[in-house]
């Protein structure tokens, strides 16, 4: 199947999140685990590469470290030239082996709302 890389990064959170849960299925849980496994594959280099653009833009110190407020956070340098970097690389579409979840297998998941959603396009 072939989704963004938006996308991607956002279904491997929720099957973590899922994962992670008690799951009386051994067959669904084993499924879960697969697609977050295949998920994770192809997001691996894609956060790499989110990574490699938050360092190109993040304000650094004087030995070229970059810089954290006191909340964690980084100041970019140059808006909308990260922007339109992290823009790119998200909405990239990108091949991915998934199997599909029935009716049934998102009933068992337990799964909030905004969880479901996420994963519809991964639906029977």
């Amino acid at each position: 199947m072939r989704f963004t890389n938006q996308k991607i990064e956002n279904m491997q959170n929720v099957l973590t999140a899922v994962g992670n849960k008690e799951i009386d299925n051994p067959v669904l849980a084993l499924k879960i685990a697969r697609n977050n496994y295949n998920l994770t594959q192809v997001l691996n280099p894609v956060l790499k590469v989110k990574n490699d653009i938050l360092r190109k833009y993040g304000e650094k110190d004087e030995k070229g470290k970059i810089v954290m407020d006191e909340d964690g956070r980084i100041r970019i340098t140059d808006i909308p030239g990260y922007n339109t970097e992290i823009t790119t690389l998200m909405n990239t579409e990108t091949d991915v082996n998934v199997e599909r979840f029935s009716e049934e297998e998102f009933k068992k998941m337990n799964a909030t709302p905004n969880q479901l959603m996420t994963l519809l396009e991964i639906a029977k």
